[in-house]
């Protein structure tokens, strides 16, 4: 759907959703979670596609979790030490440490799309099949 599309569908749908739903917030609680509901449907995919790229690449599909994983949880982390407050000590944020591991959420991820998205297949067969460019040949 094109963007300018979208906004207007989400658009309506907060304009005229409460009123459907009785509240704003059972509006948005639908939204979360037909958007949840799409990502899951979308999650499988984005999994196969990426596990075949690493296949044509000679590797695990497995790596998926250090391109994709690691940098979610390093970005998490460090932007939960940034910005939240530990109420039993009174202590703020961190702001060192957080910003340390959101930058070191970047190695992984832009190693992942360099892995994944510009560097060519093996040439040949390897461990997990024949070369499919070779095939359409």
């Amino acid at each position: 759907m094109p963007i300018s599309m979208r906004s207007k569908f989400e658009r309506s749908l907060c304009n005229e959703a409460p009123f459907l739903l009785e509240s704003e917030q059972a509006a948005v609680l639908m939204l979360a979670l037909t958007s949840q509901f799409i990502w899951l449907l979308s999650l499988w995919p984005i999994l196969a596609v990426g596990s075949k790229r690493l296949h044509d690449r000679n590797k695990n599909g497995w790596w998926l979790l250090v391109f994709w994983l690691l940098p979610f949880a390093l970005f998490c982390g460090g932007f939960s030490i940034y910005f939240f407050d530990d109420p039993k000590t009174g202590r703020s944020g961190d702001f060192s440490t957080g910003s340390i591991l959101i930058f070191a959420s970047l190695p992984p991820a832009l190693w992942g799309i360099v892995e994944l998205g510009i560097l060519p297949g093996t040439k040949g067969p390897n461990l997990y099949g024949a070369d499919p460019a070779q095939q359409l040949a």
